[in-house]
């Protein structure tokens, strides 16, 4: 669990494993939900963006992928019931109903509650799951329709 705290110099002396994996993986700013982002600009800095074929087709990709994104989180949302189980699961979050309610419209501070995987879903600003998320049992699912 982040403690979300700036480490300081002794912390690194004292915890050095748990200030690394906090930077890393579960912190607030995990630097590997980042490096993706990281990666694509290297893989696109090495284009020929000076083509006009290219500028085109990475437009096309960019559209096509932040669109099917969009859709996927609609659809696991709305259609599949991932909505109904956060709502299920939200007596057992550390967000009180309102702060979740926020969290689904305006997106968060960097991470999402553990309570379910269906948090995984959500297409929100500043909403990256760590690796935490997914080693900690989710809520049971309970079925759709009750």
């Amino acid at each position: 669990m982040p403690t979300l705290d700036n480490p300081e110099f002794i912390d690194i002396i004292q915890n050095p494993i748990g200030v690394l994996g906090e930077l890393t993986i579960t912190g607030e700013y995990p630097a590997l939900s980042w490096l993706a982002y990281a990666c694509a600009g290297i893989a696109i800095g090495r284009l020929t963006l000076s083509r006009l074929r290219v500028a085109i087709s990475l437009l096309g990709t960019g559209i096509v992928l932040a669109g099917g994104a969009a859709y996927a989180s609609w659809l696991l949302l709305n259609h599949y019931g991932g909505l109904a189980q956060i709502w299920i699961a939200q007596p057992s979050s550390i967000l009180t109903a309102p702060e979740t309610s926020e969290l689904l419209t305006l997106g968060g501070d960097g991470t999402v509650p553990t309570s379910t995987w269906w948090w995984l879903a959500v297409d929100a600003p500043h909403t990256p799951a760590p690796p935490r998320t997914w080693s900690e049992p989710p809520v049971r699912p309970s079925p759709c329709w009750a």
